[in-house]
């Protein structure tokens, strides 16, 4: 059983996945509030678990729907120092460290963990190792 909230945030990605301005629409009142119930949906994140990006959250270049590892998750946050508080990073706190292959080198990246989920396969979706 798929959850609605999900297919509806994955049609809306799909459809504004080159979007570079925000635009408003009629229902991004409806996104915004599944979008911030979303980010306030919490999770206990271990070393050595799999994870990815929650739907409509990903604020990095890192793929949407690649899997990443968690290498550390950070007892105290790093908080950016982005000077300019109109740009999405200003002051974002940095938890959990993650790491991915990208073409054969192993990365590691500092996100804000509201914003991962654990990995969800799907039927016959495996991670790549």
């Amino acid at each position: 059983m798929t959850n609605p909230i999900e297919e509806i945030l994955e049609g809306i990605l799909e459809n504004h996945s080159d979007c570079k301005v925000c635009t408003a629409t009629p229902d991004d009142d409806f996104v915004l509030v599944k979008l911030h119930a979303l980010l306030r949906e919490e999770h206990k994140f271990n070393v050595g678990g799999v994870v990815e990006w929650k739907p409509g959250l990903s604020n990095k270049t890192t793929p949407y729907k690649k899997p990443l590892i968690v290498t550390k998750v950070l007892k105290e946050p790093v908080i950016t120092t982005e000077e300019s508080s109109g740009g999405p990073y200003f002051m974002e706190k940095l938890d959990i460290v993650c790491a991915e292959l990208c073409d054969g080198v192993f990365y590691e990246f500092y996100y804000d963990s509201r914003r991962l989920q654990p990995w969800q396969s799907k039927q016959g979706d495996t991670p790549d190792v």
